[in-house]
């Protein structure tokens, strides 16, 4: 946990305000460097909301190469007004690649 709680402020300021075009490249070549290790699945554990929904918005965008998964942060999660606020129950197949 101490990585990503050392990482997450700088991520965040690295990725602000980029637009979704930008993220989906960004991840796109961090997915694309695991696959070419032999890596099929990539984590990343730790996901704040905010990190979780640009995830999803850059691989509807443009498919991952590899299974992407995400744990999102508990306090950010429990702490949300919204009822669903990690987006259990309307997982979009077009995140993953596949027809909705």
């Amino acid at each position: 946990m101490l990585e990503e709680t050392a990482f997450n402020p700088a991520s965040e300021k690295a990725t602000a305000g980029l637009p979704l075009t930008a993220l989906a490249a960004l991840f796109g070549k961090g997915v694309a460097s695991a696959a070419s290790l032999g890596f099929t699945t990539v984590q990343e554990g730790g996901a704040t909301l905010k990190n979780l929904k640009a995830l999803r918005d850059a691989a509807a965008l443009v498919p991952f190469k590899t299974d992407v998964v995400a744990y999102a942060r508990a306090d950010e999660a429990t702490a949300s007004p919204e009822p669903d606020p990690v987006g259990v129950n309307r997982e979009d197949k077009r995140a993953c690649g596949r027809p909705a």
